[in-house]
């Protein structure tokens, strides 16, 4: 009895002492114990994690597959509104050709060489990716005619400011601009851009970005407003206003402000133009190769070869 008594006592004292003062057999397995609960625990979690992240990428795989499917609706409605647009094209061109029709003046001002002098029809000869960039760069031309004509306006009246140099200069000068620049643009970039889009030729876009860059960099110096340049820009309008004439100098903020959004609409058209340029497989290269082919394919510069062949033979 007393054996017993002295083993119930150290079973007691054993149990209130801590883990690392217990006997190694009894510390070894409340660890084993220990350790498989927190693996059991840790597995749990993984498990919990691993449907988490499985629900996850199912939902968002779906969300893809939607976003493709609104993208593929898309597309098959572009292309279908693109060769309905085509057979018109072809139709209307088989029909009544390419008669100009642009500028429309009426039928009172169509006498001597007062006559439509080209074809504009953007809703039917361009593809409908650039048919609103289009649409922008012939709004911004008529914009750009009005930036012309009020800045000889502003012109004519800088004549009354005292402060301002070489007035009369700029007189002449911002009539040649609204003479000149007007019907140039037109031909110059507008028409260039127009075909371009038409005929899917990466030279007529060469030419556009050509002659349009340097009109974006005219419409920055524009801007500014040197005194005899012929622009009402900010310099001359603030030497007016900063003297006896602050009337005039606030009339030419307006053109000067003018200027400013040409400058602004000239780089997001230049922007938008080679994005859509780009979407259709264009580059420098094909550029290129089309330029030689049209120098090849010219009469001139064949009879020239021609020529020179046979004075060197």
């Amino acid at each position: 009895n007393d054996n017993d008594n002295d083993n119930e006592v150290l079973q007691t004292e054993d149990n209130s002492l801590p883990d690392w003062a217990k006997p190694t057999s009894e510390s070894s397995s409340s660890s084993d114990s220990n350790k498989a609960k927190e693996q059991t625990q840790q597995q749990t979690n993984e498990a919990d994690m691993f449907g988490a992240n499985e629900d996850n990428l199912e939902s968002n795989t779906q969300s893809k597959g939607k976003i493709s499917q609104k993208q593929l609706e898309t597309l098959r409605e572009l292309e279908y509104a693109e060769r309905e647009r085509r057979s018109k094209a072809q139709e209307k061109q088989a029909t009544h050709g390419r008669p100009p029709n642009f500028p429309n003046l009426p039928q009172w001002m169509r006498f001597g060489c007062l006559q439509p002098c080209f074809h504009v029809d953007i809703k039917t000869e361009i593809p409908i990716i650039g048919q609103r960039i289009t649409r922008i760069a012939y709004y911004y031309w008529m914009f750009l005619t009005f930036t012309y004509f009020w800045n000889f306006i502003c012109c004519l009246a800088f004549l009354g400011a005292k402060d301002v140099n070489k007035t009369d200069v700029s007189v002449g000068i911002s009539v040649a601009y609204l003479v000149l620049f007007t019907p140039c643009s037109y031909y110059c970039w507008f028409h260039n851009l127009y075909n371009g889009m038409r005929t899917d030729s990466s030279l007529k876009f060469g030419w556009f970005f050509l002659v349009f860059g340097v009109q974006t960099i005219a419409s920055i110096f524009f801007c500014i407003g040197f005194s005899g340049t012929g622009a009402a820009g900010y310099i001359v309008s603030a030497r007016a206003v900063s003297g006896d004439s602050k009337e005039i100098g606030i009339l030419g903020f307006t053109c000067s402000i003018l200027f400013t959004l040409n400058a602004v609409l000239n780089l997001y058209i230049l922007k938008t133009v080679l994005a859509v340029y780009r979407s259709q497989g264009m580059s420098l290269d094909a550029m290129t190769s089309e330029a030689a082919v049209g120098i090849a394919s010219n009469k001139s510069v064949q009879k020239a070869v021609v020529k020179g062949a046979m004075d060197n033979v």
